[in-house]
């Protein structure tokens, strides 16, 4: 999985797009699901979204808004469960 930026430093009610992909074609359509770790410090839209043959190295657009207070740092933190087809990014969040 890839995404740019990886980090983002935001201030509380501002908002950061976020481009996620993958590294090389996939075999089949790949479920991504992306996941604030404190969904009271930072939201993402959309939660979930299929990266295919057609969009896999451009990605696709998500939007990261700082909901806390303060100075918000969100790192990507990419993931995968034991199926091929489906990856997970959890947002960690630090307020």
């Amino acid at each position: 999985m890839s995404a740019n930026p990886w980090e983002l430093e935001l201030t509380a009610g501002a908002s950061a797009p976020l481009s996620v992909g993958l590294t090389q074609a996939p075999p089949a359509d790949v479920s991504v699901t992306l996941e604030p770790a404190d969904s009271t410090i930072a939201t993402v839209a959309p939660t979930s979204f299929v990266l295919g043959s057609d969009n896999w190295s451009s990605g696709m657009m998500a939007t990261v808004t700082a909901i806390g207070s303060g100075h918000t740092t969100v790192a990507i933190v990419p993931g995968s469960d034991s199926s091929l087809a489906t990856y997970k990014a959890a947002i960690d969040v630090d307020d």
